[in-house]
């Protein structure tokens, strides 16, 4: 049980703290580095909480450049430093709508931009890639996908066809203004660009439903601490349920 909550630790942050890490701006640097710090935080197994250290600071080396048995409160201090630049620089052009968009829930910009991407090429939706992760959209985002896929059709010369009317009257009226506004004039040049924001942004949605998953793990965990058959059948089945969210399919846990 010990190797298995270590493991999925080590995933976690293998996961926030990839190669992506170093091209994010400073803002999506911070969030990172403050779910590394929360899943520290939260490991009440004094082992594995020391092991998942001695691997966060493996990785923060990695990003860095800086090899320390402190690496990663090294790369803490130095993107916190550069946070707090960035928002200094922001404060004199933050006004009240751009404070209600930083309120925004997690995930919310993905979803936007996912939707925003698939309205503007709808045949994307036929796409095996894209469309066998689009199970990680919620919400309103959940409903215009469906209407997308409703409404579109195959016109000549086999180009995928939105029914902008019909899509219009099938999604919330809340989002319909956002929906006419790309309908009128799309914000994605080309197909390749199109794909390439719907899979930036479904992996962005993937990361935070591995952390919300893994926090969920862990609420579980502790409520059944000492019970070692029911903490190894939480271990396997959050194991599946992880496969689940990375799209692994047709595997079980031994």
């Amino acid at each position: 049980l010990e190797r298995q909550a270590r493991g999925m630790l080590e995933f976690m942050m293998d996961e926030t703290l990839d190669e992506s890490f170093s091209s994010a701006d400073v803002f999506e640097r911070a969030q990172r580095i403050d779910r590394v710090a929360k899943l520290l935080a939260e490991e009440n197994d004094p082992v594995v909480r020391s092991m998942a250290k001695s691997y966060a600071d493996q990785l923060a080396g990695r990003l860095d450049l800086v090899r320390s048995a402190e690496a990663f409160r090294a790369l803490e201090r130095s993107v916190k430093a550069s946070l707090r630049t960035a928002q200094q620089m922001e404060k004199p052009a933050k006004g009240p709508a751009q404070a209600r968009v930083s309120s925004r829930a997690p995930g919310s910009t993905e979803r936007t931009a996912i939707v925003g991407a698939l309205i503007d090429y709808p045949g994307l939706l036929d796409d095996p890639e894209i469309s066998s992760h689009l199970d990680l959209l919620e919400g309103p985002a959940v409903l215009v996908v469906s209407a997308l896929r409703r409404c579109s059709f195959v016109a000549p010369p086999s180009e995928k066809t939105l029914d902008s009317q019909a899509f219009l009257a099938q999604i919330p009226e809340t989002l319909r203004s956002f929906a006419s506004a790309r309908l009128a004039a799309p914000e994605i040049d080309t197909e390749k660009e199109a794909r390439e924001t719907l899979t930036n942004n479904l992996t962005k949605l993937r990361k935070l439903a591995l952390a919300r998953e893994h926090q969920a793990i862990l609420r579980e965990t502790h409520k059944v601490e000492g019970d070692w058959e029911r903490g190894l059948d939480l271990a396997r089945e959050a194991q599946e349920r992880i496969r689940r969210i990375q799209g692994i399919k047709g595997q079980s846990s031994e």
